[in-house]
């Protein structure tokens, strides 16, 4: 009985991102889809420093109102 479960135990491998038990072939994607989201965002980092800063467009301010109060004369 005990072989049949580590039979089926060797075939999985643990995703040290999740903690799951997955198979060797779905281990191999999720690494693949996580190295490529990593690419991703350093090559969108790397452009947004080449690009610079953004800058917020500029706001006009208005003139302050005048006070007025409720008890006038």
């Amino acid at each position: 009985m005990t072989d049949a479960i580590t039979i089926g135990a060797a075939k999985l491998q643990l995703d040290e991102v999740t903690g799951e038990m997955v198979s060797k072939g779905e281990l191999k994607k999720r690494i693949q889809k996580r190295a490529k989201k990593a690419r991703a965002k350093k090559v969108a980092a790397a452009k947004a420093k080449e690009d610079g800063p953004a800058k917020a467009p500029a706001v006009p301010k208005l003139p302050p109102k005048a006070k007025t109060s409720l008890l006038s004369p």
